[in-house]
C-alpha cells in the first residue's frame, strides 16, 4: 500500500455512486477539496453533517464530498433522502471495483493509506493536488480556512504528520488493528486474539494506551479469563491510563456488569471485583477532572454521573450514588433530555434512599 501522507500527491478520486450534489470525477488543479468519509450507520458521522453543510456554504469556492464507506447502497440512499435538506454537500458511495472487496477503492487508497482507523476521517487537498491536512472532521474549520486563505504552513504540517507517526507508532498501530479485526472476523478465539494483541504490545508497548482496552473487552467475554480480566483492569488503570480520562471511562463503562454472572474456571464469580474496578475507574476519572465535571458538555457529564450512581448502587454504596444520581439528573435537564430519559434519571435517585 503507497502511503498518504501529508504534503503528498493525493491519489485522485474514484467515487461511486453520488447520492447528493453533481457528480465529481476527479481532482481538478487550482481547486480545494475536502474528502470526508462516513456511514449511515455512524453515529459521530451523522453528527458530522450539519457542521460540514455550515462550512461548504462559508466556503462555496470549497468541494466537500462525503464518500460512505458502507457496503449497503440502499441504507445509505435511505439514510441521505430521509437528510437531504438538511445536508449541504455532495455525498457519494465508495467504488467497490470487486463484488467481493471488503473495502472501496477510496478506504483504501485514502483512508487506509494516511493510516486512518475509523471513521469520521476528512482530509483537505490543496490547489496544488497535495493533502494538506487529515484528521477528525470536526478539526476542520481552523486548517481549512488557512489552506482557502493561502496562509497554511505545508512542510511544517508534512513536518509534524511524519514525526506523529513515528512517535505514536502509527503504521505499527494501523497494522496490529488490521491484524486483530481479520481475527475477530474470521471467528478467531479468545486466545488467538489476546496472543496477537500481546505480541503487538510486545514490540511496540506504547501501544497498549490504545489495545489495552480491547485486551480487556477479550479477557472478559472469555468464560476462564474473568479472574485475569480483573488483574488486568487494575493494571491498566494504576499503569497505563493513569492520567487518560477517555481511557479511564471506558475501562469503568466496559467492566460493569452488574447483572451479568461473570464466573470464571474457578467458579468465582468476578462481577462484583469488576464493579469494584468500575468504580476505581470513575473515581480517578474524577480526580483527574478535578471534580469540575462541568467543564465537560452537559451530555457527556449527564452520562458519567448516570454510569458513577449506577456503579456505587450496585456496589451498596447507596449514600454517595445519591450524590452522582442528582448530578446526572441536573445534567438531564440541562441537556432537555427526554421524558422517558427524565423519568430513568428520576428512578434512579429514587434507588438511592
Amino acid at each position: 500500500m503507497k502511503e498518504l501522507l501529508i504534503g503528498d500527491p493525493v491519489p485522485g478520486l474514484k467515487p461511486g455512486e453520488f447520492l447528493k450534489g453533481d457528480p465529481v470525477a476527479d481532482i481538478i488543479p487550482g481547486k480545494i477539496y475536502v474528502v470526508e468519509f462516513w456511514a449511515s450507520w455512524c453515529g459521530p458521522c451523522r453528527a458530522n453533517l450539519p457542521g460540514l453543510s455550515e462550512l461548504q456554504k462559508k466556503f462555496p469556492g470549497v468541494c466537500i464530498i462525503g464518500v460512505s464507506t458502507e457496503s449497503d447502497v440502499e441504507a445509505a440512499k435511505a439514510y441521505v433522502a430521509r437528510e437531504t435538506e438538511h445536508i449541504g454537500y455532495r455525498l457519494c458511495m465508495d467504488a467497490r471495483l470487486a463484488a467481493d472487496e471488503t473495502d472501496g477503492w477510496m478506504t483504501r487508497h485514502w483512508l487506509h493509506a494516511n493510516f486512518q482507523l475509523g471513521i469520521p476521517a476528512a482530509f483537505i487537498v490543496d490547489t496544488a493536488g497535495k493533502l494538506a491536512w487529515s484528521g477528525h472532521p470536526a478539526q476542520l474549520e481552523t486548517p481549512l480556512s488557512e489552506v482557502v486563505a493561502g496562509s497554511w504552513d505545508l512542510p511544517a504540517a508534512a513536518q509534524a504528520h511524519r514525526e506523529a507517526l513515528l512517535k505514536n507508532r502509527e503504521r505499527e498501530r494501523f497494522r496490529l488493528q488490521r491484524e486483530i479485526s481479520a481475527l475477530a472476523r474470521s471467528g478467531g478465539d479468545h486466545a488467538a486474539l489476546v496472543s496477537a494483541i500481546d505480541k503487538g504490545l510486545s514490540a511496540n508497548p506504547i501501544l497498549e494506551t490504545y489495545f489495552g482496552p480491547q485486551k480487556l473487552i477479550v479477557l472478559m467475554t472469555a468464560s476462564h479469563k474473568r479472574r485475569a480480566a480483573v488483574a488486568y483492569a487494575r493494571h491498566l488503570i494504576d499503569n497505563v491510563l493513569h492520567d487518560d480520562a477517555n481511557g479511564l471511562l471506558q475501562i469503568s463503562v466496559f467492566t460493569f456488569r452488574p447483572d451479568q454472572p461473570l464466573i470464571d474456571d474457578d467458579g468465582i464469580d468476578y462481577s462484583a471485583e469488576l464493579i469494584g474496578v468500575s468504580i476505581q475507574a470513575a473515581k480517578r476519572v474524577e480526580n483527574l477532572l478535578d471534580l469540575k465535571l462541568a467543564e465537560l458538555t452537559p451530555s457527556v457529564a449527564q452520562q458519567f454521573e448516570t454510569h458513577f450512581a449506577r456503579a456505587l448502587l450496585a456496589a451498596g454504596q447507596t449514600a454517595e450514588a445519591r450524590g452522582h444520581a442528582l448530578r446526572a439528573l441536573h445534567w438531564g435537564k440541562e441537556t432537555g433530555a427526554s421524558d422517558k430519559d427524565m423519568a430513568q434519571l428520576d428512578e434512579l435517585v429514587g434507588k438511592c434512599r
